[in-house]
């Protein structure tokens, strides 16, 4: 048999228990991704997700892109001093 992946229930998850964060995370006035997603579409879809839709991925989504916008402003880890990915290493 062929290697087959698994789902993740994030469409119960984001009904259940991570129905709060997910709305303190997307549906709040600072919301990074209000700047490129009107904030009324972003609320539909949480909405619609809450009412029984099943928009686990498209949340998913925008979740890792408000947490990675917020990411770019203020680095929760920084690299230690004179450390850089792109150093040569001999």
């Amino acid at each position: 048999r062929k290697k087959a992946g698994f789902g993740v229930p994030l469409g119960d998850w984001f009904r259940g228990a991570w129905s709060r964060p997910l709305q303190d995370l997307l549906c709040v006035p600072g919301a990074r991704v209000n700047r490129y997603l009107p904030k009324e579409e972003t609320g539909r879809i949480v909405r619609s997700h809450l009412s029984g839709e099943d928009r686990g991925q498209e949340l998913w989504l925008l979740c890792t892109l408000e947490i990675w916008l917020r990411q770019l402003e203020q680095p929760l880890l920084t690299p230690p001093e004179g450390a850089s990915m792109f150093a040569r290493r001999e």
